[in-house]
């Protein structure tokens, strides 16, 4: 699916759609409900935080007293995506603890990447979920663009966000990790890789906070929303609605307080080492993903710096960079690389060519793009 340029409906107006009718057989999404345990009774549900395509993520309260963080983000993955964790597939928790490591060894410092607090495995009616304990964030910086009514932001609101991506990429590469990777799903009794939008973009830089006491307030203004329920296997469940803690920057923040803007960079399901093997197909959103991606030659760091320079010609200019127009003639893949062509003026050097697993599709006997008949024409 191609993503779009028009900004959308704040997250918290959008009720919760029935999972069970739009997840792909055997995915395994979390059931629950206001109030449950988890982990042996240490954390209580209190909300519905979002929903992505492989995990959901709630807004616990840790009941223990083993430290001072009374609520927490505990993001559930889903089963499928559960059992390429084990299997290696999905270097999610390895990568959190990385950023773990840095932030509590010698000389610690902060890095604008999820805090692991804690991760633990619990069962539930569709099977066994891990779980990623974290700091709760605001929402994303895709809502806060569409709060422009001309879904621009101004450069002294977008320099902040992106000096943070730049900073948690910089973090990820001295340590030979990739943001950008693919989600498994689950089809069936097969385990299979399909292309999934989780990488470097609006959606996963969220603002950072809330402190516990707006977390209080917020939560006994607005209790937790149920959009009705479902049942499954002869019990019922409550629909519960994603509800985000907002950000409290305004979209015409001034010079001033846009110097506050704090943002980390989330969901690091897709992240991945560069020294361990890499998983074939598409990597990264659609139309985020670099020449090198699309045409199947090896990627590496320059991928996510490429991601970085489409997010912030979006926040810019209120539009996706490239949005390809496929046809008849044009695969989606084929017009996105068309397009990348065309409003660089660059060509793929020759290593890059001969490393494309499908070069025979793209590139004639001398390495230049076939498809450039469509740009002269």
């Amino acid at each position: 699916m191609f993503l779009s340029a028009a900004p959308r409906a704040a997250e918290t107006n959008f009720p919760e759609e029935n999972l069970l009718l739009n997840v792909p057989e055997g995915h395994g999404f979390f059931l629950t409900r206001p109030g449950a345990l988890l982990k042996d009774g240490r954390y209580k549900v209190i909300r519905k935080l979002g929903r992505g395509r492989c995990s959901s993520t709630f807004l616990v309260e840790d009941v223990s007293p083993r430290h001072d963080l009374k609520y927490l983000a505990v993001k559930v993955l889903f089963v499928s995506s559960t059992i390429a964790l084990e299997k290696g597939i999905i270097q999610e928790l390895d990568v959190l603890q990385v950023v773990k490591d840095a932030r509590s060894g010698p000389g610690g410092c902060y890095v604008p990447l999820p805090n692991l607090v804690d991760h633990f495995a619990l069962r539930g009616p569709h099977g066994v979920h891990y779980c990623f304990v974290t700091l709760p964030l605001r929402s994303d910086i895709h809502a806060y663009r569409a709060t422009a009514p001309t879904g621009r932001l101004s450069v002294h609101i977008v320099r902040p966000i992106i000096c943070d991506a730049l900073e948690a990429v910089r973090f990820l590469h001295a340590r030979d990790i990739i943001h950008a990777g693919m989600w498994p799903l689950r089809s069936h009794s097969h385990l299979i890789l399909v292309e999934c939008c989780v990488d470097i973009k609006a959606d996963n830089v969220l603002f950072s906070g809330p402190s516990t006491s707006e977390i209080e307030e917020i939560i006994a203004k607005e209790p937790p929303v149920i959009d009705g329920t479902f049942e499954f296997e002869g019990k019922q469940y409550p629909i519960m609605r994603s509800q985000p803690f907002p950000s409290r920057m305004p979209w015409d923040s001034s010079p001033f307080d846009a110097e506050t803007i704090a943002t980390v960079l989330s969901d690091l399901g897709s992240a991945l080492f560069l020294n361990k093997p890499m998983p074939s197909g598409d990597i990264g959103a659609f139309a985020l993903r670099a020449p090198e991606n699309v045409i199947r030659a090896e990627c590496g760091k320059a991928i996510d710096i490429w991601a970085i320079g489409c997010m912030t010609y979006e926040l810019l200019s209120g539009q996706i960079l490239f949005q390809p127009t496929p046809s008849d003639d044009l695969t989606p893949d084929e017009s996105l690389l068309l397009l990348q062509y065309s409003l660089t003026g660059e060509t793929l050097n020759k290593e890059l060519v001969e490393q494309s697993r499908v070069r025979e599709q793209y590139f004639d006997d001398e390495g230049e793009l076939c498809l450039l008949r469509h740009i002269r024409a």
